[in-house]
């Protein structure tokens, strides 16, 4: 909750900040790692993740980049769609394998015709993938999520480093 209304220098923002879950491992080493950003009416944050539930757009837009201090995380989106606020890691336990599998099947099993799942990915319960949250201004009690798997760790660079 201290993010959502803070910057990341910990100044008070009613935008906040884009936030890792405090649970996870700042080197995203947890099966599913949850980040969360406000969805703002002015298009900042996360609000450009409403895209996702385009089918078109979807297709055309699969990678996210993760910058850490030494290495490029590599991720292909897989599922986009509507879940609703119960808190994943309070709610799973990840690093129970058969929990983790029943998990990813239950999102390749969505069947919203609102969704953009690509069923012909595969996503096992030895691969690790983020979860991008972000609000739905018209359902307070669900929430959109992008879920991407992690296809490469590759060492930064010093250019990298500096952006």
């Amino acid at each position: 909750d201290y993010y959502l209304h803070r910057t990341f220098e910990r100044v008070d923002n009613f935008a906040g900040c884009i936030f890792m879950e405090y649970q996870n491992h700042s080197d995203f080493s947890d099966k599913n790692t949850i980040i969360y950003g406000h969805n703002m009416k002015n298009g900042s944050m996360f609000a450009q993740l409403h895209k996702f539930e385009d089918p078109d757009f979807f297709r055309g837009n699969r990678e996210v980049l993760i910058y850490l201090p030494d290495e490029v995380l590599h991720y292909t989106i897989f599922a986009a769609h509507i879940y609703d606020d119960r808190h994943l890691l309070y709610s799973f336990d990840f690093a129970d394998s058969e929990v983790y599998e029943k998990y990813l099947q239950s999102v390749f099993d969505t069947r919203d015709m609102s969704a953009n799942i690509d069923k012909e990915m595969t996503v096992i319960n030895e691969d690790q993938i983020i979860t991008l949250v972000t609000c739905i201004g018209s359902q307070p009690n669900n929430r959109l999520l992008v879920q991407a798997v992690l296809t490469e760790r590759e060492p930064g660079t010093e250019a990298d480093t500096a952006e």
